[in-house]
């Protein structure tokens, strides 16, 4: 059988931690003594030192707190029973309902103060008021005692020893109704005496006293107030109610005195002390049930993870391949980017397994699963899909099938040639090469076993090709090779031919609805392919190694706008323009130096410019990261963080940096009105902007319901296609002389 309680061994057969168990805090046996009589000294050195002082309390006092103390009585009694509910002890059944009792009581108590009421009853308010406290004080005093006795009688007679709820409800009932009826109908004798016996005007609270120093004994006999917290708190509360009921009440000479209003102060203390104890106890068994939670969770995730993985390698397996396949297709075509599957055989490894044995082919393995891993993103899949047979799951590659195309191309070659490598297997080194196939997905195939199988034939090709090669399903590489060339050629003379444009999104304060900043966007005018956007023109940028100067040309065209802004007093309203400053930017050795040359040459006030960093490039390399921040800042310029809160950056870092503003990704800001995890994200974010003195801005604000939230919620500023959408230089221009927002700003706010 369970004993009260102790904590039992969860549904796998662990033992929950100790701290589940126990006090949160840590103190030894002699301690807890300690502070047991130090609680006790200092109580009566209080009542010492505040005996007989003058103090004229009064009857609104006396009601205010009975009506607290009786709340609070109704409180623990409630927590008590629903303890016990949850456990079935006698302990808790036994203290709820004495304290519901111990309510009533108390609320008679209160009544009575009225002195229109106490004119109808029998007995005098001088009488009325102290015995009916007294009987409270005995009432609950009697309870805790019947508690400990509870206890035992559990212990010792296991289950039948148990009490019958309904019994004690009943007794419960009639001995407070009993006592309301006495206190109420029958003439009480005088409560007070005038002349003091011992220095003690009211020698019968030593009735309740005596009752309290009897309950004290035996919850200390019981011992359990050395590990339980609930036990430790009970102690606690019956030296309080010990010293308030031999000490403070019996030394009051009249209603309404210190003494009679300490012992009623302490009396609410003593319950709060029960209803602490109550609380970290039912924390307690929370923690124990998320403990086995987390057990059962681990247990169940093990399993699946058995059932998924491949036992040699470590690889998801070929069930695992296919069923995240089938998510990737999905995804795909609901979000319109394009992945790839590589599918990849290992050319003459039966040789291996022949002339070195099965063991050193088990290696092999192995040694070619940790490469596969180390050349693809976290968010990417490798697999072992059977024998010499892998996988490789890349999604999100691009939403233009040839930029898919391309990337996927890139990392085919990087695992072309690290598997190409030779391997230590034993003393001997040994080198195999792969053949890989690729397919491209959503469009080339509808289900998860077409797209494998495309990506099979494609693998067969590239073995039937000579070995040691790339295939495609529908091989378009040539071509797509040819044309990404013939881009990047082409882009390393856009600025010159004045191709490359500048656009400028405009940011609004919400409150105000006039422009408060902007951010820049760069767009290739080609003469041929078209409009060519930011996201593919800097991955392009990025890609062929153009970046850095590109970059450097932004950030000097915004600067010399913004000066001619500054230069023409249109700047009086607007905080910043924002500049994206890509992964190679921000890690490029020259990159403050280049800034503080480019503010210099333009004359530009620093905090009009705001550098954008998104959160991989700050959680890549924190202490590099933070370094290159503060240099920054000593230049004069904003930093903003954009996209917070769809990275991984801590929050205990947040702080460290040396931020004004964080960007609201707008993967949240979409779902706003109908998610509410994502409204309560943003909200969050937008408040803890507000605390760390950061502006908050949101992007992406496509609809009058995503602002009418935003304004809502006082996020300050924001921007989006539904208030501007990408503007040039001179239509920018016209805003800030404007200084007035677009009209659904200003409709919704009028809202």
């Amino acid at each position: 059988m369970e004993k009260p309680y102790e904590v039992s061994e969860n549904l796998l057969g662990h033992k929950p931690s100790p701290a589940l168990n126990s006090i949160p805090f840590d103190f030894s046996t002699r301690q807890r003594q300690l502070s047991y009589t130090l609680l006790a000294l200092l109580l009566i050195a209080g009542f010492q030192t505040l005996r007989g002082h003058a103090w004229t309390g009064s009857g609104h006092l006396h009601t205010v707190m009975e009506t607290a103390a009786t709340l609070l009585a109704f409180v623990v009694g409630t927590m008590a029973l629903v303890r016990y509910y949850s456990r079935k002890n006698n302990t808790f059944l036994v203290i709820g309902t004495g304290f519901l009792g111990t309510g009533l009581l108390d609320g008679h108590h209160a009544l009575v103060t009225s002195e229109w009421l106490s004119q109808r009853l029998p007995s005098a308010l001088s009488a009325l008021m102290p015995w009916s406290g007294m009987a409270s004080r005995a009432f609950l005093a009697t309870a805790l005692l019947s508690s400990a006795w509870a206890w035992r009688r559990e212990a010792t007679l296991g289950e039948s020893g148990r009490l019958d709820a309904s019994t004690v409800y009943f007794a419960t009932a009639a001995a407070t109704l009993l006592s309301v009826i006495v206190l109420t109908f029958v003439p009480l004798p005088p409560a007070h005496y005038p002349i003091s016996v011992g220095g003690f005007h009211r020698p019968q609270e030593f009735v309740a006293a005596l009752i309290f120093l009897l309950a004290l004994i035996a919850y200390f006999r019981k011992g359990k107030w050395k590990t339980d917290s609930f036990e430790h708190w009970m102690v606690i509360s019956l030296i309080v109610s010990l010293v308030a009921q031999a000490f403070f009440m019996p030394s009051s000479s009249r209603l309404f005195d210190l003494e009679f209003d300490l012992a009623h102060l302490l009396k609410s203390v003593s319950y709060i002390c029960v209803l602490a104890g109550l609380m970290i106890s039912m924390y307690s068994t929370y923690r124990q049930v998320e403990n086995e939670v987390e057990i059962r969770a681990a247990a169940e995730a093990e399993a699946e993870r058995m059932a998924l993985f491949d036992e040699l390698t470590g690889l998801e397996n070929r069930r695992a391949v296919h069923a995240r396949l089938e998510q990737a297709l999905a995804a795909s075509r609901r979000h319109g980017w394009n992945g790839a599957l590589l599918f990849l055989d290992l050319d003459n490894f039966k040789t291996v397994n022949d002339t070195l044995g099965h063991p050193a082919g088990d290696e092999l393995l192995q040694q070619i699963a940790d490469r596969l891993r180390s050349l693809v993103r976290s968010e990417d899949t490798v697999a072992r899909y059977g024998g010499d047979e892998f996988v490789i799951l890349l999604c999100e590659l691009a939403e233009r099938p040839e930029h898919a195309r391309d990337r996927c191309w890139k990392i085919a070659e990087k695992v072309l040639t690290s598997l190409g490598e030779p391997y230590r297997l034993g003393e001997h080194a040994y080198q195999v090469t792969p053949s890989i196939g690729i397919v491209l997905f959503p469009d080339a195939s509808e289900t998860a076993e077409d797209v494998l199988g495309h990506a099979d034939m494609a693998m067969y090709r590239a073995k039937h090709d000579g070995r040691n090669a790339i295939r495609f399903y529908n091989p378009q590489l040539h071509k797509s090779a040819q044309r990404r060339l013939t881009l990047e050629q082409e882009l390393r003379s856009a600025i010159d031919r004045l191709e490359l444009r500048l656009y400028f999104q405009p940011q609004f304060d919400l409150h105000s609805g006039r422009p408060s900043g902007a951010e820049v966007l760069m767009r290739w005018l080609h003469p041929a392919r078209g409009v060519i956007g930011p996201l593919d023109l800097i991955a392009l940028a990025e890609e062929s190694r153009q970046i850095l100067p590109i970059g450097e040309w932004i950030i000097e065209q915004t600067a010399m706008r913004v000066r001619g802004w500054e230069q023409s007093g249109l700047l009086t309203d607007i905080r910043s323009v924002s500049v994206n400053l890509s992964p190679v930017q921000f890690r490029h050795p020259r990159l403050v130096a280049t800034i503080s040359q480019i503010l210099a040459r333009c004359r530009v006030d620093p905090g009009r410019i705001s550098l954008e960093l998104t959160e991989s490039v700050v959680m890549e390399d924190l202490k590099g990261t933070l370094q290159t921040m503060r240099q920054l800042k000593d230049t004069g310029v904003r930093l903003s963080l954009d996209d917070f809160g769809t990275g991984f950056s801590s929050l205990a870092y947040l702080r460290q940096l040396p931020l004004d503003e964080l960007k609201i990704g707008r993967c949240f800001i979409r779902s706003i009105v109908h998610n509410q995890q994502d409204a309560a994200i943003v909200e969050a974010i937008v408040n803890l902007a507000e605390h760390l003195n950061l502006d908050a801005v949101a992007e992406g604000i496509e609809t009058a319901d995503q602002l009418a939230f935003l304004q809502r919620i006082d996020c300050r500023f924001g921007q989006g296609f539904y208030l501007q959408e990408p503007i040039d230089a001179d239509e920018f221009d016209a805003y800030i002389r404007s200084k007035s927002g677009p009209d659904s700003l200003r409709h919704a706010r009028i809202i």
